[in-house]
C-alpha cells in the first residue's frame, strides 16, 4: 500500500498553517486599511460641511468674518468631531482663508487630526 508518510503530512500541514497566517494577515490589513479611510472620509466631511456653512452664512449675513481661531464639537455617523476653525486676512481684499482641522472625539481625547481643509470665503 502506498501513502503519505508523517514527514509529508507535517510539511503539508505547515505550508498550510504558513498560508493561513499570511492570509489572515492580509484581511486584518485590510480591514484596518477600510475602517481608517472611512474614519478620515468622515472627517473630511465634517470640514467640508464646516466650509460650507461658513461660506453660506457669510452670503445671508453682512457682519464680516471674525479673523482668529473657534473650535466646536459636532456630530456625524453617530460619532463627536473636534473642528478646529482659524480665519486669516489674505493679500486679496475680497477674501479670507479658512482653515478647518478635524479630529474625533473618543472618550473625550482626540484622535488626529483626520481631516484638514483650506478654503476661501468672500469678505463682503
Amino acid at each position: 500500500m502506498r501513502g503519505f508518510t508523517l514527514i509529508e503530512i507535517l510539511i503539508a500541514l505547515v505550508v498550510l498553517a504558513a498560508t493561513g497566517l499570511a492570509l489572515s494577515s492580509a484581511i486584518g490589513n485590510v480591514a484596518f486599511q477600510t475602517w481608517s479611510l472611512e474614519r478620515r472620509t468622515a472627517a473630511h466631511w465634517v470640514a467640508e460641511n464646516h466650509l460650507a456653512r461658513a461660506q453660506l452664512t457669510r452670503l445671508n449675513n453682512s457682519a464680516p468674518l471674525e479673523a482668529g481661531r473657534h473650535s466646536e464639537t459636532v456630530v456625524l455617523s453617530r460619532r463627536r468631531w473636534r473642528v478646529r476653525q482659524s480665519v486669516a486676512e489674505t493679500s486679496h481684499p475680497l477674501f479670507w482663508r479658512v482653515e478647518i482641522e478635524v479630529s474625533e472625539l473618543v472618550d473625550n481625547q482626540e484622535i488626529g487630526p483626520l481631516g484638514r481643509l483650506v478654503g476661501f470665503v468672500g469678505r463682503h
